[in-house]
């Protein structure tokens, strides 16, 4: 559904703009009763700040697979147009406008899914890597506030509800290595230089042929994906002076796998 709401210009820090829906699917398994929860999700929009704006897209779906006792590596896929500098958030699920979700004992909003003792969840600030460890099958859903900056100051947020459903599976998620085949997942380039990058795939099931695919959220930037079974992706960029700051982007690698596909993203 679409629609144009025309806001009086210049005249409220706080506005926000919700949608909600009965119910949440009753298989949840951190919720209490989830089949009476509704689902909310909001924005909020400063537009004293600055006459436009964009909300940030989201390139990754929301309701990802994933196998009990492997690492999950997910990321939104964020871009955003403006340039706005993005800061992301573990928030609790609200079933109404300032109302939580309720919780099923042993999980919260910091924690909504089972997990090993050295794996719980984690949220990224920066670039909105969402990391965990689940030791059990479940149906968790968790919400994340992604804030925009402008200049230093505060001009909007998005609210994302996720579900992320946990199986019993034998297959092994496909990899990608950080920059250069390392482990360092975050390099600094030089403004007004061209910088090449090699990211690396790998997988541990044998006879199994990994995609790799990038969101492609710099402008500017380019990234190409050549060899299999394991291809190596080349991030390349040639950055300005007004390139100056923090860039994120994403990189996910699939399987083959049948009858469910195993999948990570990595910021």
């Amino acid at each position: 559904y679409e629609g144009t709401l025309n806001l009086p210009p210049g005249c409220g820090n706080d506005w926000i703009l919700s949608w909600s829906l009965c119910c949440r699917n009753n298989a949840i398994t951190d919720l209490t009763s989830p089949g009476n929860q509704s689902t909310y999700i909001q924005v909020c929009l400063d537009n004293t700040v600055s006459p436009c704006n964009n909300s940030p897209v989201f390139l990754n779906d929301p309701t990802p697979f994933y196998c009990v006792n492997q690492q999950v590596n997910y990321n939104h896929g964020v871009f955003d147009v403006d340039g706005d500098s993005l800061v992301f958030e573990n928030i609790c699920c609200q079933q109404a406008a300032n109302q939580p979700v309720n919780y099923a004992s042993g999980f919260s909003c910091a924690q909504p899914f089972a997990t090993t003792a050295g794996g719980p969840l984690t949220v990224n600030s920066v670039n909105g890597d969402i990391r965990f460890f689940p030791n059990q099958t479940q149906i968790g859903v968790m919400a994340v506030r992604i804030n925009e900056y402008r200049n230093g100051q505060l001009i909007g947020c998005v609210v994302r509800d996720m579900q992320f459903t946990i199986i019993n599976c034998s297959n092994q998620l496909p990899t990608a290595t950080g920059f250069n085949g390392g482990n360092n997942y975050n390099v600094t380039i030089p403004a007004c230089t061209t910088a090449c990058y090699t990211i690396n795939s790998a997988d541990a099931d044998a006879g199994q042929v990994v995609t790799m695919i990038s969101n492609n959220s710099i402008p500017g930037s380019t990234f190409t994906s050549t060899g299999s079974p394991y291809p190596t992706g080349t991030f390349c960029w040639t950055t300005t002076p007004n390139d100056v700051g923090t860039h994120s982007f994403t990189i996910t690698v699939k399987d083959n796998n049948c009858p469910l596909i195993g999948s990570n993203t990595y910021a």
